[in-house]
């Protein structure tokens, strides 16, 4: 604003120089004035725009996440049935509408379904009585055992665990993607972590305690509710992301252009994230940890091989 207040001054008072003293080859007709008039206002108008856009920056717009339990890991069809992947979606379905059980064709079906719900629909341990054991499984019938006594108590669960869900992509623009999005749920998300070192000594690991559930509505557990935890998020953002471990330990795997790194949340416990150095980095580190990948297995399903499905980079995302 200042530089269009001088130019203005400069050229009003050029044009009465000009017109009261007639210097100049030529006289000052209205056409000249006219034309230098228009010129002015045209550079004014040009750096007045140029101005602004560097002072405005792009709105803000929260990215929008739309939780979908039905969302499971893209490498996990390599080695699902179909028929196991139509009992997960059933047993989802049946948690969520909270009826008291589900007869199967054939309950062997769901053999690796189980390492499913513990990773990808860990809010069921939200409501599952442990004392009585949270399943019982008669013949061909799963029969759910809930801790709520009532639907609109456990709908309450489930409403407030979409809540929590969702707190994590606080300040998260729609623009943001991979690495960058990846990276801001991590902050976010371990920000809030609390671990549990009295449930690690005492090795007294229980479903609930041990599960992404704890660790999304409590900030509590330990690396195998973290990870779990931390790879949900990821999914409903978009982000390939799954669990592997290693002898007493489980951290999560992500997918970044195209690439698998690692993210152990758990070893990256620290409310600074300038300190965080296990976010995105590769199987060379992970193996300098004192990891051996021909150990490595996926969570899903412990008879699994991490290597035998996924190949991770050797060098970390950042170099």
């Amino acid at each position: 604003m200042r530089t269009f207040k001088v130019r203005l001054l400069a050229c009003a008072i050029l044009l009465s120089m000009l017109v009261t003293s007639g210097c100049g080859k030529a006289a000052l007709t209205e056409e000249t004035i006219e034309s230098l008039t228009a010129e002015t206002t045209l550079e004014v108008a040009e750096e007045t725009s140029a101005e602004t856009t560097e002072e405005t920056e792009a709105p803000f717009h929260q990215k929008e996440i739309v939780i979908d339990y039905y969302k499971i890991p893209d490498i996990y069809s390599s080695y699902l049935s179909e028929e196991e992947m139509a009992v997960y979606n059933e047993f989802v379905t049946a948690w969520l509408n909270y009826e008291p059980m589900i007869e199967f064709d054939d309950i062997s079906k769901m053999g690796n379904v189980w390492g499913m719900i513990k990773e990808c629909f860990f809010l069921t341990y939200g409501d599952f009585n442990e004392e009585i054991g949270g399943f019982l499984v008669v013949g061909n019938t799963l029969y759910f055992n809930y801790e709520s006594k009532s639907k609109e108590e456990h709908d309450r669960i489930i409403r407030d665990f979409e809540e929590r869900v969702l707190s994590f992509y606080d300040g998260i623009d729609e623009s943001e993607e991979g690495i960058e999005l990846a990276r801001h749920i991590y902050i976010n998300y371990n920000m809030t972590l609390d671990y549990d070192y009295d449930l690690y000594e005492s090795e007294n690991y229980t479903f609930k305690n041990s599960s992404g559930y704890v660790a999304m509505m409590e900030g509590g557990g330990v690396c195998s509710s973290f990870a779990k935890a931390y790879s949900f998020l990821l999914r409903q953002a978009g982000v390939e992301a799954f669990d592997t471990s290693a002898p007493k330990h489980e951290w999560t795997i992500l997918k970044i252009d195209d690439k698998y790194y690692f993210a152990d949340p758990t070893w990256d416990y620290t409310y600074d994230p300038k300190y965080y150095e296990y976010f995105c980095f590769g199987l060379d580190q992970r193996e300098a940890d004192g990891f051996k990948e021909e150990e490595m297995i996926l969570c899903c399903n412990g008879d699994f091989l991490m290597s035998d499905y996924v190949t991770v980079e050797r060098e970390n995302y950042y170099k």
